[in-house]
């Protein structure tokens, strides 16, 4: 966990400088968009080039307004909640002791208005560079087309625990998560998918019938509330179900 100085002398662009080209070489090898943000600042140290935001986004605007700059994209819903949920997310971070808070992630999903079409993106967002207090100075995100079924969603908590949050858009209030409870069946048929493998290659491996592995996909896409398996896989990989953070046996 690197701390820094919280004095304005600092020189953030030699400082950040390390992260900066580790976010370009994740943007080269990485599906996802890549950026960095300093949370004081409220700027944006960088933006990788994402083909979906091309000629839509001036990243020269977005580095000068920083966060204020997707206003213009945001609907007005979505903004609501996502500045409560921001604003009121830190009782919650309080509440992790410090050694465990380099681990700590905030995942969320929320509309963008780009031109005539609409987008839900999906955004996984963790600390790199902590000031004095131990509070968040300087931040990764990892940005994807989201397959949520809400407009809007927030989910917050430290990586392979199971120390999740999850904000409530009616009551405006951070809750205790409730993991998704898998069978072992359907943990099993979940992860042999994320391998790539088809049902017949599951149902051999299983030593079950091809009509046994639909069915346990249909019951994990009911649980995760997707539309297929594929959904259902870049789902887990996005919320780090793999690591058995979120996803419980059931007894």
């Amino acid at each position: 966990m690197q701390i820094i100085d919280n004095k304005d002398t600092v020189d953030f662009s030699t400082m950040y400088a390390p992260y900066i080209e580790m976010a370009k070489a994740l943007s080269l090898i990485s599906h996802q968009g890549v950026y960095l943000a300093d949370v004081k600042q409220k700027k944006y140290m960088f933006i990788s080039e994402d083909p979906l935001l091309k000629g839509v986004f001036d990243l020269n605007d977005i580095y000068t307004s920083g966060f204020e700059y997707l206003n213009t994209f945001v609907p007005c819903d979505d903004r609501k909640v996502l500045e409560c949920g921001f604003s009121t997310i830190l009782s919650q971070y309080k509440k992790i002791q410090p050694e465990h808070r380099d681990r700590f992630v905030v995942i969320l999903s929320f509309r963008i208005l780009l031109g005539n079409k609409t987008y839900k993106l999906y955004h996984k967002i963790s600390p790199l560079v902590f000031d004095h207090e131990g509070m968040p100075r300087l931040v990764l995100g990892l940005a994807s087309v989201s397959s949520h079924k809400e407009n809007v969603s927030l989910l917050a908590g430290i990586v392979g625990t199971s120390q999740f949050y999850t904000f409530d858009t009616q009551s405006m209030e951070w809750k205790d998560f409730e993991p998704i409870i898998f069978s072992a069946q359907e943990k099993e048929t979940l992860s042999l998918s994320m391998s790539g493998m088809s049902i017949e290659e599951i149902a051999k491996i299983m030593n079950r019938s091809p009509e046994a592995i639909k069915k346990y996909r249909r019951q994990i896409n009911d649980k995760l509330g997707v539309k297929n398996i594929s959904e259902a896989v870049s789902y887990s990989i996005n919320n780090w179900i793999t690591y058995g953070s979120i996803v419980n046996d059931e007894l």
